[in-house]
This record gives structure tokens, sequence and C-alpha cells, in this order.
């Protein structure tokens, strides 16, 4: 599973998010049957584990998109919504560069917590 070095540090600087899906700090040997390269895939959580001492929480886009819309909001909305963010001023353009967890995380970020990325973190909008 493909996760860019950008997408890392997104989430590791999403405080907000972090809070909620804090994991405690690994010990050696844990779940190091769930671990593939710096990745750990516990249930359907996935965490960066360079550091085990402090793992970083890296939402799936389903996380992402579950938590900013509501269940009955249809793919036509959700897709609508995301599209717009991403041609405003605090979206992130979709690019052959930009993956879309990238541009999910920017939304999310921006509105729940009304923040924006700045190539090296999130900035009150």
């Amino acid at each position: 599973m493909y996760c860019s070095d950008k997408y890392v540090k997104m989430c590791e600087k999403a405080v907000k998010i972090q809070k909620k899906w804090k994991i405690p700090p690994l010990m050696e040997g844990d779940f190091e049957n769930d671990i593939l390269g710096d990745i750990l895939y516990y249930w359907s959580f996935r965490y960066y584990v360079k550091d085990r001492s402090n793992p970083i929480f890296l939402p799936s886009q389903e996380q992402l998109q579950n938590m900013v819309f509501a269940e009955g909001d249809g793919l036509q909305y959700r897709t609508c919504s995301i599209y717009t963010f991403s041609t405003s001023e605090y979206g992130i353009p979709l690019t052959i560069d930009g993956i879309m967890k990238e541009l999910l995380l920017a939304y999310v970020m921006y509105e729940k917590y009304k923040k924006q990325w700045s190539d090296e973190d999130w900035i009150n909008v």
C-alpha cells in the first residue's frame, strides 16, 4: 500500500485527528506479523511506525470520508464537495503528485477545524 512522505507528514501534524486515534507506544516485538515495511496494520487501521515510540495514524479514504460526511450523503454530493474544495484557495489541486488521501485529509481539516496545509504544517484560515 503506497503512502507518500507528504501524507505521513500531513497526518502527523493533524494533531486533533491523531489524538482521537492514538494507540499506545509499541514495544519491541509487538504486532511484528502485522507490520509491512513501516506500516502497521491493526484491524482496519494503519499506522506509520518507523519510530515505534510514536505511531502515526494514517486514515484510509473511507475513514476520512466518514469524518465529514453523513451516512446518507450520496456519491454525487461527496464528489462535488471534494471537487469544489480542490479548486478553492484552501484546497490541494488534483495533480499527478497529489493523491486522493492528501486531498481528503485537507478537506477534513478545513471542514472540521478550519485549517489549511502549508507544506510544513496546518495553519488556521
